[in-house]
């Protein structure tokens, strides 16, 4: 095989997503103390793929291009199909949440948390609804696959980073990935709720923000550091009610999603995770943008 054939047959297949977000708030510790919001606007989700990946809202239409309407029209998913559809784009006040990673129901357990005067945490199950209301984004995606592949994450293309305004936002930003599952048919698709793989990037996990080094005598800038994330509601929670998340980063392309043929249901959450020591009042305020790349080598 020639030099440029051997290239032409490595080019990967690539999908990406392109989501901004704005949070806005004001000052203290991990979590926003009471009172404080973050804001949600101008969400923009764009979705591309190219040949050897067919993606879909609804696991009728399948297209190589999604945009935030066609992930947030919910009427227009349900007329095509999918009845079920749980897909919350946020364009109003939001908190952090935190989540242990823990999925039930094909949805990941997620949870808010109240501060109080002295710093105890109180905490609250906050379950996804359809629409452009909540505290954190979480869409499904389809894939229509003619072989078995693995899906990586981009290490170039795939980040977190500031938007037109800056206070550090994107150092509190997860995203999660969680595969959930393969069916024959389109139909048998939309009702998969079983989750074969979660995974959770913390895209700047070794970034500090100004008030976290501001805040905290050491930040431990530089390093990426363990966490608990919530995993049950609960008044002045303590680490019973929270369990140590395991989280990856990137120093190149990496594994996310193993996609078989036929039709594959993924779903996607972002938020701001409350118990991330970056998490602070101070670092509300900014507007942070995501980009994610999936890529799929050819075989």
């Amino acid at each position: 095989m020639s030099k440029n054939l051997k290239k032409k047959a490595l080019l990967p297949v690539i999908a990406m997503v392109l989501v901004s977000v704005v949070a806005l708030s004001s000052a203290t510790y991990a979590w926003f103390t009471t009172g404080n919001d973050a804001t949600i606007s101008n969400l923009n989700v764009q979705v591309v793929a190219a040949d050897g990946i067919q993606i879909s809202v609804d696991g009728t239409n399948w297209t190589s291009s999604l945009d935030t309407a066609a992930l947030s029209d919910i009427a227009a998913i349900q007329a095509a199909g999918y009845t079920g559809v749980v897909n919350q784009l946020p364009a109003g006040q939001v908190n952090p949440v935190s989540t242990a990673g823990n999925v039930v129901n094909g949805k990941m357990e997620m949870f808010t948390g109240t501060l109080d005067g002295t710093g105890n945490l109180t905490t609250s199950a906050d379950v996804e609804v359809a629409g452009t209301n909540g505290n954190f984004i979480a869409f499904d995606l389809f894939f229509k696959m003619d072989s078995t592949k693995t899906i990586k994450l981009g290490y170039t293309g795939s980040q977190v980073i500031a938007g037109t305004t800056d206070s550090d936002a994107e150092t509190a930003v997860r995203v999660a990935f969680i595969d959930l599952g393969n069916a024959a048919t389109a139909a048998n698709a939309r009702s998969l709720n079983t989750a074969a793989s979660t995974k959770i990037w913390e895209p700047n996990a070794t970034v500090r923000s100004a008030a976290a080094n501001a805040q905290f005598a050491d930040a431990n800038d530089g390093q990426k550091l363990t966490y608990n994330g919530v995993k049950e509601a609960g008044v002045n929670i303590g680490d019973s009610q929270k369990q140590q998340v395991e989280t990856f980063t990137m120093t190149a392309d990496t594994d996310i999603l193993t996609l078989e043929k036929g039709y594959n249901k993924v779903r996607i959450y972002i938020w701001m995770e409350g118990e991330d020591l970056d998490c602070l009042n101070g670092t509300s305020g900014g507007v942070f943008n995501t980009t994610l790349k999936f890529i799929a080598p050819e075989a």
